[in-house]
């Protein structure tokens, strides 16, 4: 039936003068891309009085050996049966600028086998003629990958006919080429020198279209577009010049290390730098700054030289900026000022580029190039928590923000492993737990209402004593764990078990020597012992640390009279000698040890109680 129109058609036409019957084309060559749509335009002689029963119009794709019809007109009357099935709904006209003299074909979801030649045949009452314009339809992909990596950019083509020879370019480069096959090898006679030995088809035979190029060993100066172009012979053996010019694939690909992670941590009212740094010297088009919980997401867009606030985050608003507008050595690096609580996230640095031929690079649009976790909180909340062997006590923990926990972890660094308590699942992990807190420890609120996440330890001994930091993992809006508060405790509690202080009285006579007497709970290392006498202004009777006494503020009446009973201390022993007693020396002697844990760190859990006091009359 089509054949037959066009016989039809090509008949009338036969007999009409088309001398001054002119057909144009709105432009010769179109580019489009694969799913995009297009609108090829003709333009006719066409006068207000003409009659369109005497239309006759036949738009076909020139695909040898046949034409497919997009769009037929016979005697004024729109033939839609003759559309061929390639075009089958995607073909609109606009039916309003017929008369006008103007035929504007709609090409919808476009496909690479679109590509090619297109004719429209034009019969008025004024004449006949044709015109005819090129459509290159190409498919774009962007590939990522990291340094050493193989990759495979990939092309296929459109249709089944022989390949005379497949030519891969990268414009920005000179000499442009990548690959050149032909003659069923490669030919590496322009070949750009950094492709030597790199690169090869992924199938030489190239079935079913496919023209696949392999890359290997990338390296960021790989990164950038790839055309990839086919030339190809018609039935009639003829080589098909209609793919010289247009490339049938478009690569870009982006060859970066894979993105740097950074933790920062800061206090509220801080001014922070989030680093970021470019891989190559590339020209930059824009920096963008994203945090991906929020909505907006952009922290800070910069481009044509300064901030763009369109969609930025209103919480950011004149708080941030980039650490260097000139971005010198590449620095993107991003300054927040004052930050808050909740500024704590995951922010992500993207960077968008120029290739030497000032086009923009489309490769760097989906992956950041670095990735910070930014977590601000109140410096760690100090507490002593003084308790006697068999006690249960509290050590408490709140965290500062809303967020959901994750985890909890509270542990002791003296201690190997140092695993107190792991919270997470909603219950306790007992897998790297020391055993001496097995069945002992348990959170105060399963549910932490409130960011409570404080530690309950019954049963309390004085080997408990020691420094407990507690921490928090939690989960961001968006469902991502935060891995901001990994490293830094939010609570630190140094606990003192002691027994009761023992109390002692002592009794003696002027001009006597006097023993009052102190034992430590413990083994641990003594780093200094101190007596004093709170009475008296200054306090101090003998303070003794580095192997000696410290006289600097030592109450006067004690001088030349007051020492240790056993310097060593042996088996604890900080007993007090005090010799030629007065009766001024009646009054009460606290005694107070300060101790090193196994990990060398001051204990400062005895600061405050004394373990023994001892009353003179």
């Amino acid at each position: 039936m089509k054949m037959i129109s066009r016989i039809l058609l090509l008949l009338i036409l036969s007999s009409c003068l088309c001398a001054t019957f002119v057909v144009n084309v709105t432009q010769s060559s179109y580019q489009a891309e694969e799913n995009h749509s297009i609108t090829l335009e003709w333009t006719f002689i066409s006068r207000p009085d003409s009659s369109l029963s005497s239309m006759f119009i036949l738009c076909e794709f020139l695909d040898p050996p046949r034409g497919l019809v997009l769009y037929q007109v016979h005697e004024g009357v729109e033939i839609p049966d003759s559309q061929d099935k390639q075009f089958s709904g995607r073909v609109q006209i606009d039916k309003d600028v017929l008369r006008e003299g103007r035929i504007r074909l709609h090409v919808s979801r476009l496909r690479t086998e679109d590509s090619g030649l297109y004719l429209c045949d034009v019969k008025t009452e004024d004449g006949f003629n044709s015109g005819r314009c090129r459509l290159n339809v190409t498919v774009h992909k962007n590939i990522s990958a990291v340094p050493g990596q193989s990759v495979s950019l990939p092309c296929r083509l459109p249709n089944n006919k022989p390949v005379v020879f497949v030519k891969w370019t990268q414009p920005d480069l000179e000499p442009e080429y990548v690959l050149l096959f032909r003659d069923e090898q490669p030919d590496p006679e322009n070949q750009h020198p950094s492709f030597r030995n790199r690169v090869e088809l992924q199938d030489r035979r190239m079935k079913d279209g496919d023209v696949s190029l392999l890359l290997s060993n990338v390296t960021t100066s790989d990164s950038g577009k790839y055309e990839c172009r086919v030339f190809q012979r018609e039935a009639t053996g003829r080589k098909r010049r209609a793919l010289t010019s247009d490339p049938i694939w478009i690569v870009f690909l982006d060859v970066a290390p894979p993105p740097v992670h950074k933790n920062i941590s800061a206090v509220p009212g801080q001014s922070v730098s989030l680093p970021c740094r470019l891989p190559n010297i590339k020209p930059l088009v824009v920096v963008k700054w994203t945090r991906p919980d929020l909505e907006p997401e952009d922290v800070l867009l910069f481009r044509d030289e300064q901030p763009d606030p369109e969609n930025q985050h209103p919480s950011f608003r004149k708080r941030v900026e980039l650490q260097d507008r000139r971005m010198k050595d590449g620095d993107v690096s991003l300054l927040l000022s004052n930050v808050t609580t909740s500024d704590s996230g995951k922010y992500e640095c993207r960077v968008f580029q120029r290739e030497a031929t000032g086009r923009k690079r489309r490769t760097l649009t989906s992956d950041p190039i670095g990735i910070v976790f930014l977590d601000v909180a109140p410096p760690p909340v100090h507490k002593n928590i003084s308790a006697v062997p068999g006690q249960n006590v509290s050590l408490p923990c709140r965290h500062h923000n809303n967020k959901p926990a994750v985890a909890v972890k509270w542990t002791r660094l003296d201690l190997e492993p140092d695993y107190v308590l792991l919270f997470r699942d909603e219950q306790s992990d007992p897998e790297n737990q020391h055993p001496s807190f097995t069945n002992r420890v348990e959170l105060q609120d399963r549910w932490m209402k409130d960011g409570d996440v404080s530690l309950l330890l019954s049963n309390v001994t004085t080997s408990d004593s020691g420094k407990y930091e507690c921490r928090v993992f939690q989960r961001e809006a968006t469902g991502r764990k935060n891995r901001a508060l990994t490293s830094d405790p939010i609570g630190i509690v140094f606990l003192d078990v002691a027994p009761p202080p023992v109390h002692k009285n002592i009794s003696a006579v002027p001009g006597q020597s006097v023993s009052l007497p102190c034992r430590l709970p413990n083994n641990k290392p003594v780093v200094f012992v101190k007596w004093t006498r709170p009475d008296l202004e200054p306090e101090d009777v003998l303070l003794f640390r580095d192997e000696q006494p410290d006289p600097e503020n030592q109450h006067p009446s004690f001088r030349n009279r007051v020492e240790l009973q056993d310097r060593r201390m042996k088996d604890g022993d900080v007993s007090l000698l005090l010799s030629n007693v007065t009766t001024s020396d009646s009054g009460k002697y606290e005694c107070r040890v300060f101790q090193r844990e196994a990990t060398g760190r001051k204990r400062r859990a005895l600061t405050s109680d004394p373990s023994g006091s001892s009353s003179w009359m």
